[in-house]
C-alpha cells in the first residue's frame, strides 16, 4: 500500500506504467461497469490520471490499477466506498495498513457477534412450540446460574384488569427500549410484581417492565439489573388454561405453606418461542422469586 502514499508518480516508474488506458478498457479488465468507475471518480476515489479537454475521454494508467485493485478488493470485504475512501486517505497520510485494518476489524467482529445472536434467535424460533421439562402449574424450587441480567423500566402500577392494559403495556415497552420493533420474540419480555402488593388483595399489578437481554448480547448491557445466583421458587402456567392470578395464587401458597423467606420481586417472563407484536402477552409464562432455604 506504500504506493498509495504518494499520488505523485514516483521518479523511475517503469515507462509500461504511463501507458494510458481508456475506461472501456479498464472496467473490462476487472469485470467492473463503466458506470462504477464514472461513479469512483465523481465521488472522488479514483479519478483517471488524464481527461482529455477535447473529447471528455477518461485515461487510467497502468500505475494506476494497482490503487483500483486495493479499491476492489475492500470492497469484497464488505466495506462501504466511504470507508474504503477513509482507509486510503489515512494510507496517504503515512499510517500503516495493519493500523487502519486493526479499526475496521473491530467492527467486523462486532458484526459476527450481533449475526450470532440472531443465529440464537432463530434457532429458538425453528424449535418450535415450548415443551416445559416440568408439569405446568406446579411450584418447584431451582436454582439458578450464573446470575441473570435483565434490562428494567419501573412503571406506574399497571393493573390487568385495566382497560387502557394493552396501550400503557405498549407505551411502557418503548420506554424501555425507545421504539417499537416491527416484530419481537415474546420470550425477551417480562414484568416485575410486588409479592406484598399482590398479597393486600389478590389483585395482579405490573410494577416494571423487563426485558432478557440475553438472546441479543453476549454481556449484560448498561442499565441491566441482575437477579443473583441461588434458588428461586417457580411455576409455569398457561395464559389459555390458567388466569395469571391464579399462577401467583399458588406461588404464594406453596411459600407461606414451607414458610420461605422470599424476595419480594417476583419476575414474570415470557417463555414463548413463537413471533408476537410487542402488545401480545406470552402465553407460557413462568413465574420465579428467590427464596432462603
Amino acid at each position: 500500500m506504500n504506493e498509495l502514499r504518494n499520488q505523485v508518480q514516483p521518479q523511475g516508474r517503469h515507462e509500461e506504467d504511463s501507458v494510458n488506458l481508456m475506461i472501456g478498457k479498464v472496467a473490462s479488465l476487472y469485470d467492473i461497469t463503466v458506470q462504477t468507475l464514472r461513479h469512483y471518480d465523481k465521488i472522488d476515489l479514483f479519478r483517471p490520471e488524464v481527461v482529455s479537454e477535447e473529447t471528455g475521454y477518461r485515461y487510467y494508467s497502468v500505475f494506476q490499477l494497482r490503487q483500483l485493485e486495493y479499491i476492489l478488493f475492500l470492497r469484497g470485504l464488505g466495506l462501504s466506498l466511504s470507508e474504503i475512501k477513509t482507509i486510503l486517505d489515512r494510507l496517504r497520510h503515512d499510517e500503516s495498513w495493519s493500523d487502519v485494518l486493526q479499526v475496521h476489524l473491530a467492527a467486523v467482529q462486532d458484526q459476527i457477534a450481533a449475526l450470532q445472536a440472531q443465529q440464537e434467535i432463530m434457532q429458538r424460533l425453528a424449535a418450535g412450540p415450548l415443551k416445559p421439562d416440568t408439569p405446568l402449574e406446579t411450584v418447584t424450587v431451582e436454582k439458578i446460574t450464573p446470575m441473570r441480567h435483565y434490562l428494567l423500566r419501573e412503571i406506574p402500577p399497571l393493573a390487568v384488569t385495566d382497560r387502557a392494559f394493552t396501550l400503557r403495556l405498549i407505551e411502557a415497552r418503548k420506554g424501555l427500549l425507545g421504539k417499537i420493533p416491527s416484530v419481537q420474540t415474546s420470550y425477551s419480555f417480562g414484568a416485575l410484581v410486588s409479592l406484598s402488593d399482590f398479597r393486600k388483595d389478590r389483585a395482579l399489578r405490573y410494577r416494571g417492565i423487563l426485558m432478557d437481554p440475553g438472546p441479543y448480547h453476549t454481556r449484560p448491557p448498561l442499565g441491566s439489573v441482575g437477579f443473583p445466583e441461588g434458588y428461586y421458587a417457580a411455576i409455569r402456567f398457561d395464559r389459555a388454561e390458567c388466569q395469571p392470578e391464579h399462577a401467583y395464587e399458588l406461588l404464594d401458597r406453596f411459600l407461606t405453606e414451607h414458610r420461605f423467606q422470599s424476595d419480594d420481586r417476583i419476575l414474570e417472563v415470557g417463555l414463548d418461542t413463537g413471533f408476537s407484536s410487542i402488545s401480545r402477552i406470552s402465553r407460557i409464562t413462568e413465574l420465579i422469586v428467590q427464596i432462603e432455604l
